[in-house]
Formats: structure tokens, C-alpha cells, sequence
């Protein structure tokens, strides 16, 4: 079978859907054609595409319960105005620069906005650090804005499940938690 128009690629659409058991991604649409080529079977490739789709989910789930128990629990710190997603920098930067402290085990690391990726990651369009918390820390993050929010939310690594969320809105507010 060959895709050569919007009703083929719709059944292979389908056909992903039916295999995977979920929505189909670029990925999936990558690597069955990868594999389509290779294998000249319509079916195969589709075959082969569930079995390495699985392959990389088990290897996916087996690295977050490994991470999970070296770093039971992950903050989220996120800029808001109303609600929306803002740069960290703007409620990081101001008059004054505010900073972000963590603490865990007998270390203490105060980091400003430009050096959070030494406590953590931030994302592609800048709105949120994530960081891995171990079982016992204190985070807290200080606000330079008093128009914006800090918002702080602690996740649980193996299901993603909220602890804790605080948003901090007053200027040179804090926003914490520790465990």
C-alpha cells in the first residue's frame, strides 16, 4: 500500500490508532514509515511500529521509577499574570533580583534567575523550572513583582499527582514548601 493522498494517510491514521491504542504523534508517523521502507509491508511496519512503541514506553516507565526513587518529588515554579503563563524572568527580575533556595541534606544552593538551570531545567519558552526534589528539602522562591505570581507546585515523580501548589502574588512574597 502506498500513502499517496489525504485518504490514505487518514487510514494510517486509523490503522496507528487501532495498533497503539492511543493518539498517533509525529513520532509514530516517523518511524512506521521508517520501518515501512525498510520492510516493504504495509502490516509489518505496522506490527514492528506497536512492538518499538512499547519497547520505548517500558524503557521510559523503568527511567522514571529509577528517578523516582532517588528524587521522590519535582517542583514546578511558573510565572503567572491572571492566570496566564509569564517568563520566569519577570518575576525573578525587578528592582531587585529575587532568587530561588533549596536546601537538601546539609547543602544550601541560592540561585538567581540566571543561573536557575544550575538547580534545575527550565523550558523552552522560559514560563517554568523544573526542579527534582529528594525526600527531604526546603524550596522556596521569592517574588519581584507586584503585579505578578510565583506559582510553586510540588509533584510526586512516579504519577505526576499534585502535593502541594501555593501562588505567591505580593512583592518580595515567598512561596515554599518542605518535606
Amino acid at each position: 500500500m502506498e500513502i499517496r493522498d489525504k485518504p490514505g494517510f487518514d487510514k494510517l491514521i486509523d490503522d496507528l490508532y487501532d495498533v497503539l491504542g492511543r493518539s498517533v504523534g509525529w513520532s509514530d508517523i516517523t518511524a512506521f514509515t521508517k520501518l515501512f521502507d525498510q520492510r516493504g509491508s504495509y502490516q509489518t511496519a505496522l506490527t514492528v511500529t506497536k512492538r518499538e512503541v512499547e519497547q520505548r514506553a517500558a524503557k521510559k516507565k523503568k527511567a522514571k521509577e529509577q528517578k523516582a526513587q532517588t528524587y521522590p518529588f519535582y517542583a514546578l515554579v511558573k510565572c503567572r499574570f491572571q492566570g496566564n503563563a509569564m517568563a520566569l524572568a519577570a518575576c525573578f527580575t525587578g528592582d531587585v533580583q529575587t532568587t530561588v533556595t533549596l536546601k537538601t541534606d546539609d547543602v544550601i544552593r541560592e540561585v538567581k534567575y540566571f543561573n536557575f538551570s544550575s538547580i534545575g531545567s527550565i523550558n523552552n519558552n522560559q514560563t517554568q523550572l523544573k526542579i527534582d526534589l529528594p525526600q527531604r528539602y526546603r524550596l522556596l522562591a521569592q517574588n519581584a513583582s507586584d503585579v505578578l505570581a510565583i506559582s510553586l507546585e510540588i509533584r510526586r515523580t512516579s504519577d505526576e499527582s499534585l502535593v502541594f501548589h501555593q501562588n505567591q502574588g505580593s512583592l518580595y512574597g515567598v512561596a515554599m514548601h518542605s518535606r
